[in-house]
């Protein structure tokens, strides 16, 4: 055999092993990346259940802030009649 044909012969079996040995690392990283994926997509369906949860509290908040303006104005009015009502009832003098 001549020179150019063990080089051609050892290049050959360099570049196989390092088809197999990237082929396994490619194997070992794929399976490692599927955890990851799995708990990404886990995380963003609880991001978007808190995301909704927010929603709904924030709408609860709006309603009830709308619910104690009105419940101030009806205080105060009761107030104001109330008022009017001490100031118009005779003062008993002894």
């Amino acid at each position: 055999m001549g020179k150019k044909t063990i080089i051609t012969i050892i290049s050959l079996i360099i570049a196989v092993i390092a088809v197999v040995v990237l082929s396994v690392l490619l194997y070992t990283t794929s399976d490692k990346l599927k955890q990851p994926e799995l708990d990404l997509s886990t995380t963003k369906n609880t991001l978007q259940e808190t995301e909704t949860a927010k929603t709904e509290v924030d709408e609860k908040l709006t309603e009830t802030e709308k619910t104690l303006e009105k419940t101030k104005t009806e205080l105060n009015n009761t107030k104001d009649s109330v008022g009017a009502i001490s100031e118009s009832r005779p003062t008993i003098v002894c």
